[in-house]
């Protein structure tokens, strides 16, 4: 719309009503500036939209795109299903066998902490049992066995005499290190 003709519509007699022709114009570039801003709108909508679409992984510009993705993965739901499954059997497996290992382990530990205190097997069966029942989460295994070796003053030292008579060493540093390589 031409400025002119818009005063023109607006002109009775000579007499222009600038008003009207201010609020008939405004409505004009509102109408223009409208149209233009939904039509950029419309536009960042649509790369936003895109942009998002593609961060989740799903290869589509638009929702329709989305719809026919979702549908094609929908039939594929059972082999998704299937294969969960086998995992879930796996990790069951997995589990299982973890859990021995770590039983396993723990027996071995136990008996080798129970054999350093030189004890006949009967004894050791009955102090494994004794150290177990009073395990806490303050008092471990190892204290329990810690303690009895102190209670019973059972030590694991080598006796270093023989290493001062062999060569007359009088250095106990000398004797020590000695005592260490013949091990």
């Amino acid at each position: 719309m031409e400025l002119k003709d818009l005063i023109g519509k607006y002109t009775v007699e000579g007499v222009i009503n600038f008003e009207k022709v201010e609020i008939d114009f405004q409505k004009h570039i509102n109408g223009i500036v409208t149209k233009d801003v939904k039509k950029q709108v419309g536009k960042k909508e649509a790369e936003v939209m895109g942009n998002f679409i593609s961060e989740l992984g799903i290869e589509a510009d638009d929702l329709e795109g989305v719809k026919k993705w979702v549908k094609v993965n929908s039939d594929n739901s059972s082999d998704f299903k299937k294969d969960n499954l086998k995992l879930d059997k796996d990790f069951n497996n997995l589990t299982t066998t973890h859990t021995d290992l770590q039983k396993e382990y723990t027996n071995f530990k136990q008996d080798t902490l129970i054999g350093s205190l030189g004890v006949n097997p009967e004894q050791a069966e009955f102090l494994k049992y004794k150290f177990n029942k009073d395990v806490t989460e303050d008092d471990t295994f190892e204290s329990r066995v810690v303690g009895y070796k102190k209670d019973n003053r059972i030590t694991t030292n080598v006796d270093v005499q023989n290493n001062f008579e062999d060569n007359n060493d009088s250095d106990p540093l000398a004797s020590l290190k000695k005592l260490r390589e013949n091990k």
